[in-house]
């Protein structure tokens, strides 16, 4: 007899997945039908109905045995023994000085790779280097610029204070230019000191492209036109294409002085 009963209540649990979503769905269309109502009457509402297909859903086989399952688990955890509050600062001031001497070891190993690196031919991937001294240094009249086209980073060098870095380079109307970024933030002031530094007059140094070292002189440019040409060929290059978003973000960028852009220009001058 007990057999056949499960047998029938089993059978039946369709049935009742059926009440519950449609008490659910009911519940949706309610609160939207009568949304013109009080929001406390939409909710009570709801919390009935919701309670109501609670009821119905555990009367099911699968959602008698995930409520056996919830019920079981609480009581395991009326069971977990908690550490007490001594326990818990001892472990929590163990962490922190994990952490802490993690935390050292990172920063002393980053202080070390920046200080070795800071008298090599050049930069690295991610810090800066000394003086750019291999390659053929140029002489005589700049040349057609346009082949930086297809060099997506060069190597620059400031010669007050010594220090080279990679940076991107744009070719416009025949001149090349590189840009700054972050220059209004807490992490470009510290990050891009270079920039400040050659914009207060430290601008003589040194750009390696594909081996070959220019002797340069960096000059801030804030001609709107010429920035214009410049944000173009930057959008080209290095934004994914030249877009009305595009462009406008970077005359945004240039006018609230985000992104400075410098045009490496000869040290001698043109025509000299």
């Amino acid at each position: 007899m007990s057999t056949s009963t499960e047998t029938t209540g089993a059978s039946l649990d369709w049935l009742k997945w059926i009440v519950v979503f449609a008490i659910l769905g009911g519940g949706v269309f309610g609160n939207w039908y009568f949304g013109d109502q009080s929001l406390l009457y939409r909710v009570a509402g709801l919390l009935v109905m919701a309670v109501t297909a609670f009821f119905v859903a555990i009367q099911t086989e699968k959602g008698g045995n995930a409520w056996t399952l919830i019920k079981d688990a609480r009581g395991e955890i009326r069971r977990v023994v908690w550490p007490t509050r001594d326990e818990t600062v001892q472990t929590t001031l163990i962490v922190l000085v994990l952490v802490l001497i993690f935390a050292l070891i990172l920063i002393i190993t980053i202080v070390t790779l920046r200080i070795q690196n800071q008298d090599a031919d050049g930069p690295s991937i991610l810090f800066p280097g000394g003086a750019l001294v291999s390659g053929e240094l140029h002489t005589g009249p700049d040349p057609d610029w346009s082949f930086t086209d297809d060099v997506f980073t060069i190597e620059l060098q400031l010669n007050d204070p010594l220090a080279s870095r990679t940076i991107f380079v744009m070719e416009s109307e025949g001149k090349i230019y590189v840009p700054s970024g972050y220059m209004t933030s807490f992490l470009g002031r510290i990050w891009k000191d270079w920039a400040f530094q050659a914009d207060d007059g430290n601008s003589e140094g040194m750009a390696r492209i594909n081996g070959v070292r220019y002797e340069r002189k960096l000059v801030r440019v804030k001609d709107e036109t010429t920035l214009e040409g410049i944000a173009a060929k930057l959008a080209q290059k290095y934004a994914g294409g030249v877009t009305d978003e595009t462009m406008a973000e970077l005359k945004r960028s240039f006018a609230e002085g985000e992104t400075w852009i410098f045009e490496l220009a000869p040290l001698t001058p043109r025509g000299a």
